[in-house]
């Protein structure tokens, strides 16, 4: 009995150091690899940071189109025309700093930042606008601007929830597919944003079968 209990005891120990091992090689793999990815990132980094200034790309600007847009109320209180009337970039699809520096040098980088602040001051302002017409009871005019901005790809939760309730008082169903789908191709800089949008319209589609 006392020799089958050593081996026992000995087995365990046997598994256990081999467990241990194993963790230990795993755990030495990973930490090289991300050593790698790491290095690689830095050496990117440093040659993005040596790239010269080059002009931006034209089709980066963009010019807001308001002709298909509700008439503007007195006084213009969203600033939809003072946005519009600055300078914009559109980053579609969105690209990272490293990849802006390696285009366009570092020396871009501030103005570049300016400008998309712009656009997103511009959607922001669309979705004021939408949001206001909405409480007007006007939702075929809030549609045509809360829906402009969704073609624009904004990342303002409440412009693709106004434009789900709209839809959903008006039992249009595949409205709200239609949103659904494109909120769903649609990349997002944030995923969170996505993700409450998605169960958001997804909850108004379900409500259609409830």
């Amino acid at each position: 009995m006392p020799t089958i209990n050593l081996f026992v005891n000995l087995a365990v120990l046997a598994v256990t150091l081999l467990v241990i091992v194993v963790i230990a090689l795993v755990s030495r793999k990973h930490i090289k690899k991300q050593s790698e990815i790491r290095r690689l990132f830095l050496e990117e980094e440093e040659h993005a940071n040596n790239v010269r200034k080059r002009d931006l790309d034209p089709e980066l600007y963009f010019v807001p189109d308001l002709s298909h847009l509700p008439a503007l109320p007195q006084g213009d209180p969203f600033k939809i025309e003072r946005c519009a009337k600055r300078t914009i970039v559109r980053l579609d699809p969105p690209m990272s700093n490293l990849e802006l520096k390696k285009l366009y040098g570092p020396a871009q980088m501030e103005l570049i930042a300016q400008y998309e602040e712009n656009y997103v001051e511009f959607l922001r302002c669309l979705n004021e606008w939408g949001i206001s017409l909405t409480s007007e009871g006007r939702n075929a005019d809030a549609l045509k601007v809360l829906e402009y901005a969704i073609s624009l790809g904004t990342e303002f939760r409440t412009t693709y929830k106004q434009a789900a309730d709209i839809y959903a008082a008006a039992e249009n169903y595949s409205a709200l597919e239609a949103l659904y789908e494109q909120a769903s191709e649609t990349l997002f800089r944030d995923p969170a944003v996505q993700k409450h949008v998605l169960s958001y319209v997804d909850q108004k589609l379900g409500e259609f079968e409830a």
